[in-house]
């Protein structure tokens, strides 16, 4: 990972697309050691914790979230709008733990339903999540995901949109190299 990682550094400015493949490996490389890693953890952990061996979740994961939510009250409606694409481990993880945080406040709060809308567009992948009345300690309870949100480039914005409403919208960025 390191020398791919100086690699890359290296061809930064005169190549900038091999550049972008060898961050890409790394990142990937990276994210399989860890899955690794937390798999031989989670064999040395005297509770046995099904989540431990489980790999990240990610946007494919959202009807198993709305079912999980179902018992607990809330109603999911998921939507996608545009073509799905083949995300970033990252992306992919991050836009997960926005809607799941989203949802979970949602379902404290007492929401009895939600709109889940994934809209991917050429440069960007736009999350928006609406529901009921606002949330508990409204935007202080995603501050976890926003700062995960921005160090991908993106924004996360809680938004009182209209009486009884309440609205999580995150855009983050996209590389045309993710495109399928």
């Amino acid at each position: 990972m390191v020398v791919q990682a100086g690699g890359a550094r290296r061809s930064l400015q005169s190549e900038p697309d091999r550049a972008r493949e060898a961050i890409l490996n790394v990142e990937q490389t990276g994210r399989e050691a860890l899955a690794e890693m937390r798999r031989l953890l989670g064999l040395l952990r005297k509770d046995d914790d099904p989540q431990a061996l489980s790999p990240q979740p990610g946007l494919e994961q959202l009807p198993e979230l709305a079912g999980a939510l179902r018992p607990r009250g809330l109603v999911c409606e998921l939507r996608t709008d545009g073509d799905p694409i083949e995300l970033t481990p990252g992306i992919d993880l991050v836009s997960y733990r926005v809607i799941e945080t989203a949802l979970e406040r949602g379902a404290t709060a007492g929401w009895e339903h939600a709109n889940i809308t994934v809209r991917y567009e050429p440069q960007r992948l736009e999350l928006e999540v609406r529901g009921g009345t606002s949330l508990p300690e409204g935007g202080e309870a995603l501050r976890s995901v926003s700062e995960r949100v921005r160090l991908y480039g993106g924004a996360l914005d809680v938004l009182d949109s209209q009486p009884g409403e309440f609205t999580v919208r995150c855009r983050l960025p996209l590389e045309r190299a993710f495109t399928a």
